[in-house]
């Protein structure tokens, strides 16, 4: 697995953040910094620069290479999230968030409930995260999803949805 970057509206290429295990998750935060977990680890490439980071509140022991991850990145805001699941615990997924380049965390559980198959999450301009997962049911799914202000106060939500695909779109809730 290789991830490739174009900062020149796709006339030419670069691979970054080569290293050892499969790409699970890639993403870019609002100032061009690109994010990507692959194997047990989070790379982050500032220009030229590439450090690889552990994330201790996340399980990526757990990640694999079957397909179906249990984390994802959040791209396009100030910060990095992950979604993914707590560690030792299979039944929470947990938000973890670094306002600093993964130098440090803080993280908020979503749930009791697992990761579903759909994970989308987004960053407003004043740094409200909002972040969730599709958890199937036998005739409808349910949206787990959190709110995380700018100052830390979280908002959980469990909503009934129709449809595994969503996304977040400025104060709405997109499913199909």
């Amino acid at each position: 697995n290789h991830v490739f970057v174009s900062t020149d509206a796709g006339r030419t290429f670069r691979r970054t953040l080569d290293g050892d295990g499969a790409v699970h998750a890639v993403q870019f935060d609002c100032f061009g910094h690109v994010a990507v977990v692959r194997g047990r680890q989070l790379g982050i490439a500032n220009g030229a620069r590439e450090v690889w980071r552990s994330v201790r509140g996340i399980d990526l022991a757990n990640v694999d290479d079957t397909g179906y991850d249990d984390v994802s990145l959040i791209g396009g805001g100030r910060d990095l999230i992950l979604l993914g699941k707590a560690p030792g615990d299979d039944a929470k997924s947990r938000v973890a968030v670094s306002r600093d380049l993964g130098g440090s965390w803080t993280y908020h559980d979503l749930s009791d409930y697992g990761m579903g198959e759909t994970t989308a999450g987004a960053q407003r301009a004043d740094g409200t995260i909002l972040d969730g997962t599709a958890i199937p049911d036998c005739m409808s799914e349910d949206l787990a999803w959190i709110e995380i202000a700018p100052d830390g106060a979280t908002k959980t939500h469990v909503h009934q949805i129709y449809g595994m695909q969503f996304r977040f779109w400025g104060d709405s809730i997109l499913s199909t």
